[in-house]
């Protein structure tokens, strides 16, 4: 697990210094490339939000299927524990 974490952080640092040389390098004027960054940022933080909010749209959903996977259940456990018939116990004396 460690290795895999710093593959993705070496990727991540990788990524950020190729988006940082691409814009130091870029033909554009300081201007035009704000501008850019500014509407990348904005659509990225768009991503980010409706992200969050399938993730929290799966969690509740998930979260429902268990309550409901437990009711049924319990219901099924009480069925089974009424259907079966009781042994009596007698004391011998």
């Amino acid at each position: 697990m460690n290795r895999n974490r710093q593959a993705v952080m070496m990727f991540g640092f990788g990524a950020l210094c190729g988006a940082a040389a691409a814009l130091l390098l870029a033909p554009e004027s300081g201007r035009q490339t704000r501008e850019r960054v500014r509407a990348w940022g904005e659509a990225a933080g768009r991503r980010a939000r409706h992200g969050a909010e399938a993730v929290k749209n799966l969690a509740v959903e998930q979260k429902e299927r268990l309550e409901r996977a437990i009711e049924e259940g319990r219901a099924a456990y009480e069925r089974e524990e009424s259907a079966m018939p009781r042994e009596r116990t007698t004391a011998r004396s």
